[in-house]
C-alpha cells in the first residue's frame, strides 16, 4: 500500500484491531479478507503483508473454518475497498442472496471506468488491482 493514502503499517494495524462478530465468533477484518473471503490465500505480494498474515489463518478445528471459502473467488476482490493510489472497485452493500452477481456487476462497473485499451497496438492495460491480487486471478 506504499504510496497510497495511509502508511501500510497503519492500515494493517487497523485491519487487525477491528473486530466483527459473525454468528457468535469474532473476526478481525484482516482475517475476514484473507482467511475467509480469499480462501486462506496469501496476502498480496508484499513480504510484510505475508508476515502480518501468519497468525490470522484459520487452523483445522477452528469453529470459524466452516465459514471460509474452499477456493479463491476472484470476484471477491471487487467487493473490497482499500485506500490505495491504484484504486479499487467502489464499496457497496451486498445482499446475502445475491452476493456473487452483485460482485460480478461491481467488477464490470469498475472495469468500465479503469480499463485502458490501445487498439492500434492490440493491447489492453489491466488496472493495478489485478496485479495486487494476482494470486487470486490465477
Amino acid at each position: 500500500i506504499r504510496g497510497g493514502f495511509f502508511p501500510m503499517a497503519t492500515w494493517v494495524a487497523f485491519l487487525q484491531r477491528s473486530r466483527v462478530n459473525v454468528g457468535g465468533d469474532n473476526y478481525s477484518l484482516f482475517s475476514i479478507e484473507h482467511s475467509m473471503l480469499r480462501a486462506q490465500t496469501q496476502a498480496p505480494g508484499k513480504w510484510l503483508w505475508n508476515f502480518y498474515q501468519g497468525s490470522h489463518l484459520v487452523r483445522a478445528g477452528d469453529p470459524r473454518a466452516s465459514a471460509a471459502l474452499q477456493r479463491s473467488a476472484p470476484e471477491v476482490s471487487f467487493g473490497l475497498a482499500y485506500p490505495i493510489k491504484a484504486g479499487c472497485a467502489p464499496l457497496r452493500v451486498y445482499r446475502p442472496e445475491a452476493v456473487k452477481p452483485q460482485l460480478l456487476l461491481n467488477c464490470a462497473h469498475y472495469l468500465v471506468g479503469v480499463l485502458r485499451t490501445e487498439p492500434q497496438r492490440r493491447r489492453v492495460c489491466l488496472p493495478q488491482l489485478f496485479k495486487h491480487y494476482l494470486r487470486d486471478f490465477g
